[in-house]
């Protein structure tokens, strides 16, 4: 039997999954649209008339406290010859996730309710943009939650995704509880993660420029100190498709056949 601890971070790692979408880089992890069962979870059918863009929101990293009653601003863009005029709604969705026997990597994305909507409008010109702002009622349940904006005939978007947990209370910690790969430092603060793993690749000394990625990467350690972050050092992280490795790209292994897999892979930098 699973403690309600356990499941609500079941959840909470599921919504992450839909909080990467945002970041940079490469990982072996399904997100966002290629996790099966994303479409179908959200709605999202045909070719909608228009593109969002999410530009702000008041809580940091999309990560609500009980109680956080959050506001998100998108932008609303018509790429269209003709003027956008539609009335809508942001829905709220309930969701989770879950894994398939034999991939570890990808998440299977499930609705679990219809959690509410707020009704928004969107005037928008010709090749133009307009920006609306919304403040949904997110439930107090601890879990992910997707906000999907939908304009009636002029089709369906998914916004954002946010997860509602534990209040964290800052404070140093001898055993870190809750430990993750690097994220963004609100995120990391909000979920009340006092440990990651931190990848740093090679940088040739002789780089013109390495002085100033030596300053960024010590102003990243000193945020993480602030913090009161452990880092566990991963030599060999970052960007592994440059100069620095031969042909431009790390080594993938082979299968059976001699065929390379989009997987695991060695690195050897020249």
């Amino acid at each position: 039997m699973t403690t309600p601890l356990c499941r609500h971070m079941a959840w909470l790692l599921c919504a992450l999954a839909l909080l990467m979408l945002a970041l940079p880089g490469r990982a072996q992890t399904v997100t966002g649209a290629a996790m099966p069962g994303y479409a179908q979870t959200f709605g999202l059918t045909g070719s909608p008339a228009y593109m969002v863009q999410l530009v702000g929101g008041t809580v940091p990293g999309n990560v609500l406290w009980p109680g956080d009653r959050p506001a998100w601003t998108f932008q609303v863009v018509n790429d269209g010859s003709r003027a956008l005029s539609a009335v809508g709604r942001v829905e709220v969705i309930a969701y989770g996730t879950r894994g398939a026997p034999g991939d570890v990597w990808t998440p299977h994305v499930f609705k679990i309710a219809q959690a509410g909507s707020v009704a928004v409008s969107a005037t928008v010109p010709a090749h133009g943009y307009a920006d609306v702002t919304v403040s949904p009622r997110i439930p107090a349940r601890f879990g992910g939650y997707a906000l999907v904006v939908d304009l009636g005939p002029a089709g369906r978007r998914f916004l954002t995704s946010c997860v509602r947990t534990f209040a964290a209370t800052p404070r140093r910690v001898q055993y870190p509880k809750f430990c993750l790969d690097a994220l963004p430092l609100p995120v990391l603060k909000r979920l009340d993660v006092h440990a990651i793993r931190w990848g740093v690749g090679y940088k040739p000394t002789t780089d013109p420029d390495f002085a100033q990625w030596y300053a960024d990467r010590a102003g990243e350690l000193k945020g993480y100190q602030d913090a009161d972050i452990a880092v566990l050092l991963m030599a060999g992280g970052g960007d592994f498709f440059g100069p620095t490795q031969p042909l431009g790209r790390p080594r993938p292994w082979l299968d059976d056949g001699g065929v390379m897999l989009d997987t695991k892979f060695d690195l050897a930098w020249l």
